[in-house]
């Protein structure tokens, strides 16, 4: 999918630079340089993420909305219109977010544009699989000699099938999704608990007691809780991000940010049947994670 540059991506784009910027300046050498950062990075990518997730919105809207264009032109061409005829009479029908498509259709069917190019275009400005598979099918039957009429209603029955099948689909395991996003904030939770109390209680019993646990030798001893991230050379950015990372806090960052990622993978398979669905949700949860459990690092 191409998402081209707009006033928003560029307001967006400077934002997150600005907010990177101050981060870096003003707060490295503070305990609020990654979630700020984090943060920063996040108002980067906005804009990009928020096209993606109504381009996909608008695809299904588009896909719902083409089964009624199919019907009416079936319709047409029972009464013994030709097909490009009856792209032209219909294309005056309002079929809502599809009319722009339809109508640039129409127009180049009006001017004598090959009704195979015209509808080649139109499917694959629609960007929707469905439609371009749909349109493929007519295209096949025009060109053995087919009823396309007869083909048509077919390829409506099947978009309608599809669709209801899809709609089924992700309201059977609605309460599943819902499930795993539980489950992560669950997770989340555990982590924190783990990073802020957990590990500073045993530390202290350690340093009160001079008892410590098994967990505590092989743990906090060989593992620093934190590191701090030196900016004064690039060698030493590049080996103060290697320790920290190895860090006891780096690796709950990674462990929260691998989690959601595969979270989400599991979520769109689940509510889509394909895996690259689930980027956006892999996208939610693990800036979410990331936000959470940085901020809570920092408190």
């Amino acid at each position: 999918m191409t998402i081209k540059l707009s006033i928003n991506h560029i307001v967006g784009i400077i934002l997150g630079i600005s907010v990177i910027v101050v981060d870096l300046v003003f707060l490295r050498n503070t305990k609020w340089v990654f979630p700020v950062f984090i943060f920063g990075v996040a108002l980067f990518f906005l804009q990009y993420l928020l096209e993606y997730f109504q381009s996909v919105q608008k695809i299904s809207r588009l896909e719902d909305i083409f089964p009624s264009f199919v019907e009416d032109l079936v319709s047409a061409l029972k009464s013994g219109i030709p097909m490009h005829k009856a792209i032209i009479t219909i294309g005056k029908n309002d079929y809502g977010e599809l009319n722009p498509y339809i109508r640039k259709l129409a127009n180049q069917v009006e001017w004598n544009i090959s009704l195979d190019d015209a509808l080649r275009t139109f499917a694959r400005e629609t960007k929707s699989n469905i439609i371009k598979r749909a349109i493929e099918t007519v295209m096949e039957a025009e060109s053995y000699g087919g009823n396309i009429g007869t083909v048509l209603s077919s390829v409506t029955d099947s978009l309608i099938n599809i669709k209801e099948i899809k709609k089924k689909r992700e309201a059977t395991i609605h309460a599943q999704i819902i499930q795993n996003y539980i489950i992560f904030m669950v997770f989340l939770a555990v982590i924190i608990v783990i990073q802020n109390f957990v590990v500073p209680f045993m530390a202290l019993y350690e340093s009160t007691t001079g008892i410590a646990s098994e967990i505590v030798q092989t743990g906090l001893r060989e593992l620093q809780v934190s590191v701090s991230i030196d900016f004064s050379s690039a060698l030493g950015f590049i080996s103060s991000i290697i320790a920290w990372l190895q860090s006891l806090n780096g690796l709950f960052i990674m462990l929260v940010v691998i989690q959601g990622f595969l979270a989400g993978l599991v979520i769109g398979k689940l509510s889509t049947g394909n895996i690259r669905a689930g980027l956006k949700h892999s996208a939610i949860l693990a800036i979410l994670g990331l936000l959470v459990i940085t901020i809570a690092q920092a408190i």
